[in-house]
């Protein structure tokens, strides 16, 4: 008795599953045949559902703004000054993303400092970098070898982990890690 009514509920959940899939047959062959009316029907709705939001503004009109936007030109300065006079200003308007990234990069370093560690070596490499720039009138940087985020490993800010470098060789290496 209990399988008969287990085949009759299983044969009308693939009948109505069967149903379903016949509706979605004839919508798309409607859609094909009648493709101006299908259209349009989606405009109306398009209309009703989007046209008046935020006080009257037609959405269509704003995605056309955004896609000019988007083809903007990238700005060319005149001279270096204005290039750099404009990069301060941003710097100065953006001064929050700038601080929450080195308050970032300073957590990382200190979950990556043991306590074990002298400081006063890695006082020491900081030394170094700031007079071998006196001395060559080159900026130099202290690097980590592994550096201290990276998809593979993480180092350790300590003394064995550092190197002295140009800022240019710093900039160049970046976050790579060698195996």
């Amino acid at each position: 008795m209990f399988a008969i009514a287990r085949n009759q509920e299983v044969s009308s959940l693939i009948l109505k599953e069967l149903a379903l899939v016949q509706n979605r047959v004839r919508a798309r062959e409607w859609q094909q045949n009648n493709k101006e009316r299908y259209n349009a029907r989606c405009r109306k709705a398009y209309a009703e559902q989007f046209a008046k939001k935020d006080g009257g503004i037609y959405w269509g009109e704003v995605r056309k703004a955004e896609r000019k936007a988007a083809k903007r030109v990238p700005r060319v300065y005149k001279t270096a000054e204005e290039k750099w006079e404009t990069w301060r200003a941003y710097r100065t308007r953006s001064a929050y993303m700038f601080a929450a990234r080195q308050r970032a990069r300073q957590a990382t370093q200190i979950q990556a400092m043991p306590t074990w560690v002298d400081k006063e070596e890695l006082k020491a490499f900081y030394l170094k970098a700031q007079q071998m720039a006196e001395l060559t009138g080159i900026k130099h940087d202290v690097d980590h070898i592994i550096p201290l985020k990276h998809k593979l490993v993480c180092g350790l800010h300590i003394p064995a982990n550092l190197q002295v470098l140009t800022a240019s060789e710093n900039r160049k290496k970046h976050n790579k890690f060698e195996i």
